[in-house]
């Protein structure tokens, strides 16, 4: 699956959005996306003329684009504005067959400004010109030139790697329904802000019937109805005493909620923490699926309750261990206690988990989709 990076900066003021684009370019990397990147600073492309005469460096790019699952568009902001290259393309999207090209496309919206700011004013230009071309802007990340350097800064690190996932699974889903995320404020020495979006107090039956869908027809837009449970879950209100019922609850993190029956991994699990079910996981394992495997991967826990080991697995076995591996592991697991449980639970499989956004993944995602067979996650 490929996606198409559109960047437009001057070298010798990109105000960080060089070093920004690499971390977002190793996330889509890891994840398994093909990054083709287009300096929109390229003297071939011409000054908007009113026409595309179907040829040239122009009518490359934009069939470039119609062939990507995804768009970013990267630019850096002097003077409050986006910088003149990215504003002479998107000249060209007042042209049919040049704007058809990002109809219905996810696209992911990144600004770097100086610290005196801009990065707001451009991102809303970016987003109308998009909306117009009927593209959906779906993630908007801002910097400010402070926050460039990422790596001595890890939270800003952290909502730079979580917006790029986020934008890799409305790209992987496909999805066509969006609520686009609030752009996001990272500035060197100010704690991260983003701008606060009222929930809507909405049911499943609630969306169903503002979207104009039969609840009870089977054969409608499944992808709709899995964001419409989303919301949901995500909207709904929770008792803070009991905790979730489907996660781990309270103080004790012991696994609570209904039990379906003796088969139910959930029946199997009860009155054990997420700890004590992580460290069982051996005994879950199938070595059939771990034909020639060799792989060290970590479980980071935090939330209610917080611990971190790591599975070892090697010549058709595996065994649990407490902290890290001494060498870099080959995929770290990081989620909060609930979202772990759950998924220890088999409520839900691990690369279902990571796909709503309930766990993240760095290193090898390949063992993610490996990991529920491994351990006979069958989840929803």
């Amino acid at each position: 699956m490929k996606i198409t990076l559109l960047r437009a900066c001057a070298e010798d003021r990109d105000f960080g959005l060089s070093k920004l684009l690499q971390a977002v370019a190793g996330v889509l990397t890891e994840l398994g996306l093909e990054i083709d990147e287009i300096d929109l600073n390229d003297p071939e492309i011409p000054f908007f003329a009113g026409r595309s005469d179907g040829s040239g460096k122009t009518a490359e790019i934009f069939a470039n684009i119609r062939a990507s699952a995804g768009i970013v568009i990267a630019a850096s902001a002097p003077l409050r504005m986006i910088y003149a290259a990215a504003l002479r393309f998107l000249e060209y999207l007042r042209l049919p067959e040049c704007g058809s090209a990002f109809a219905g496309k996810n696209c992911m919206l990144i600004v770097a400004a100086p610290d005196d700011g801009g990065e707001a004013e451009a991102l809303e230009y970016l987003s109308r010109a998009l909306s117009v071309a009927g593209a959906f802007d779906s993630v908007r990340i801002g910097l400010r030139e402070g926050a460039a350097d990422l790596e001595n800064n890890a939270e800003n690190k952290e909502i730079v790697e979580k917006q790029t996932e986020d934008f890799y699974r409305y790209v992987r889903q496909n999805r066509k329904f969006i609520v686009p995320k609030p752009w996001e404020r990272l500035q060197e020495g100010m704690p991260f802000t983003k701008t606060e979006i009222s929930p809507p107090a909405m049911t499943v039956s609630e969306i169903y019937e503002k979207l104009g869908i039969d609840e009870n027809d089977t054969g409608r837009d499944e992808e709709i109805r899995e964001i419409a449970r989303l919301f949901d879950e995500k909207y709904s209100q929770h008792n803070e005493e009991g905790g979730r019922a489907s996660g781990v609850a309270g103080e004790a993190g012991r696994v609570a909620g209904p039990l379906a029956g003796p088969d139910n991994p959930a029946q199997r699990a009860k009155g054990k923490t997420c700890r004590e079910l992580t460290e069982a996981l051996p005994g879950r394992f199938n070595p059939k699926e771990a034909q020639e495997l060799a792989a060290a991967i970590v479980v980071s826990v935090s939330g209610a309750e917080a611990f971190e080991g790591w599975l070892d697995i090697r010549n058709t076995k595996c065994a649990y261990r407490a902290g890290r591996p001494d060498t870099d592991p080959d995929m770290t697991i990081l989620a909060d206690a609930a979202a772990w449980g759950d998924v220890l639970m088999g409520r839900f499989s691990a690369q279902k988990a990571f796909m709503t956004g309930r766990l993240k993944v760095r290193g090898n995602f390949a063992l993610l989709r490996r990991f529920d067979r491994l351990f006979g996650m069958k989840g929803e």
